[in-house]
């Protein structure tokens, strides 16, 4: 989950700040877009790779015998990011707004 969310997959917190920054530089200018798009595109395509042979592949046996289970506390640990990627996803408003805020106080120090 937390590698989709990095991808910028849909009812991900990685969505919308992919897609905010996206539109707002289509606004700025076209061709900047289509480049950042296509970065997004070849991130997709390497956290996909990433993921298959690390899941995957092939691995050596003398390392993967003293490799261990989650701790309950580790694997709580990534289930509350989990949860949390998929909730701001879902619902991103309090966070834009929380940041929203804090970039005007930045943007207004620095215009005057």
């Amino acid at each position: 989950i937390i590698i989709l969310g990095s991808m910028g997959v849909p009812l991900t917190n990685g969505f919308i700040g992919e897609f905010i920054l996206l539109k707002s530089v289509y606004d700025f200018n076209g061709l900047a877009a289509v480049i950042a798009g296509l970065t997004v595109i070849l991130a997709a395509v390497y956290l996909l790779r990433f993921y298959g042979k690390a899941m995957f592949g092939q691995g050596d046996d003398a390392v993967l015998s003293t490799v261990k289970d989650l701790s309950a506390v580790e694997f709580s640990v990534l289930a509350s990011l989990a949860v949390f990627v998929i909730v701001f996803g879902i619902f991103p408003q309090p966070i834009i707004e929380m940041v929203n805020s804090s970039l005007k106080f930045i943007y207004q120090s620095m215009v005057s």
